[in-house]
This record gives C-alpha cells, structure tokens and sequence, in this order.
C-alpha cells in the first residue's frame, strides 16, 4: 500500500501521523555542469637551461659564481678565508660569504662562497672555467659553478678586472681565393698593430675551428662556422666576450673597430 493511502487512513480514524518525509533536494545541474567544463590546468613544463643552471624566467639579473659552500657557516668561512689568503683572484669586496636562504635562484639553507656576480653571462662563465683550472695548493676550486640570481645589484664585471691575462684574439678571415691586392697589405699591417698590442693572431677560412694557445696551454678551441658564409674580413674574439665580425676594410677602420672591441688602442704603422 502506498504511503499517501496510509496517512489518509490513519487521518480519517483520528490518528496523529508522522509528516511524510520531504523530497530530496534537486541537485544544482548549472553548478555540476560547471565544474565538470572546468579543464584541469597541464603541469608546468620544466625548462631545460643547460649545465649549471637554474630557470628564472625573465627574473634574474646576474649571475652568481659560486666557490663552494657548506650547511655550516664557520666551513664556508673557513673556505672564504682559504681562497684569500692563498691569493685566488678577488676584486673589491669579493669573494663573499652569502646566506643562500636570502637570494633568488638558489637552494636555501647554505652559506656560500661568492667569487663574483655579473650582470654578463659569459663573463660568469668564463670566470667560472678560469677557478675551475685555478692551480693553488690547499685550494680545491674545481667545482666552481654559476647560477642564474636576482640580486639588488649585479656587477659591470669584465673579465679582464680578475684575470689580467684574458687572452685576446684576431683572426683574419678568408673563405675565397678571390682576393684584391690590398686584402694582403690591410692584412699585414692589421696583424702588426695586433701583436704590438699583445693580441694573438689567427688564420681562419679554411679550418673553422681554431685552437687558442697561450704560453704553450691550449686555452680553448674557437667554433667559427657561423661565418662559415663570410668572404674576406676579420673576426674578434676575447676570452668572456662574444665574437665580433669586422668586414675587409682600409686598415685604420679595422683597427678603430679592433681598439673598440678589445680595450686597447691599435695602431697601425
């Protein structure tokens, strides 16, 4: 019997009946229906960076060359002190000691030494691969990393200012045997003025990838192919630096433009 019978019943015999019990409440289709159209957001990629490095994005403005560093504060400044006083290279008030926990880009919970924080990448790099082959006894640098940091002031670092004798080069550049008579007397006064600077001269074209030797150590080996295309010219290239391509020229606009990129004035004869 249904329940809607009963409760007539039980009413016309005078009986107290217990209220049919109320329908269930409609479910909120639009909500439902909202939140089952809401696409779950993907997992944010991981962008690969590359050796050393952390991503931040647009965030960083400096990077940070790292000596090495400790959980405990008095090792890292025991290693500070080591990489003064045995005469690592240092400028102003470098190398520092830094509480990694208070710089972005980096793993809290260390103390760190600092050698230096350009504003140049390959600044950073280069001084980076100078400590990783410093030779000092009592000193292991080898591990010298860089990480990408935001900092209130990054430096206006050149490499020069930690390593004096950053290698410099000039290589002349021919990839045809079409050639004017003055391209040999340009060149020859471009590579005087070069070595009375301290500047060392290469030839390239034929072999795009050229070994840089300094003091009989090859320092590194330059890959050129990207003016792989270039006819006739000159290219410039310091240690820290990107390269710099100078077109065939009369020798005073080749040196003007050498003296600019290197920091030196060149002159010809």
């Amino acid at each position: 019997m249904k329940l809607a019978t009963i409760y007539l019943l039980l009413s016309a015999c005078g009986s107290e009946a217990p209220a049919p019990p109320p329908a269930a409440p409609a479910a909120p289709a639009a909500s439902v229906q909202a939140a089952a159209s809401t696409p779950t957001p993907p997992a944010a990629a991981t962008p690969d960076c590359g050796e050393d490095c952390i991503d931040l994005g647009a965030t960083h403005n400096g990077w940070m060359v790292i000596v090495g560093g400790s959980r405990d504060r008095d090792e890292a400044l025991a290693l500070q002190h080591s990489y003064r006083d045995l005469g690592a290279p240092s400028h102003m008030d470098y190398p520092q000691l830094v509480n990694s926990s208070g710089v972005q880009g980096l793993n809290p919970g260390f103390w760190i030494v600092v050698a230096a924080t350009p504003a140049d990448e390959a600044v950073a790099l280069a001084v980076r691969d100078r400590l990783r082959h410093l030779d000092l006894d009592g000193l292991d640098t080898s591990g010298t990393y860089v990480r990408p940091v935001q900092v209130a002031q990054p430096e206006s670092l050149e490499l020069s200012t930690l390593f004096p004798s950053a290698w410099r080069a000039l290589v002349i550049w021919q990839t045809t045997t079409e050639t004017s008579e003055d391209w040999g007397w340009f060149t020859s006064d471009v590579q005087a003025a070069a070595q009375a600077a301290g500047i060392l001269v290469l030839a390239g074209g034929d072999a795009v990838k050229l070994p840089v030797v300094v003091d009989g150590r090859t320092m590194t080996t330059l890959d050129l192919g990207d003016y792989r295309t270039e006819p006739l010219g000159y290219i410039f290239v310091m240690e820290g630096q990107e390269p710099a391509w100078q077109a065939h020229a009369m020798t005073g606009e080749v040196l003007s433009a050498a003296s600019g990129y290197f920091g030196v004035q060149l002159n010809g004869g």
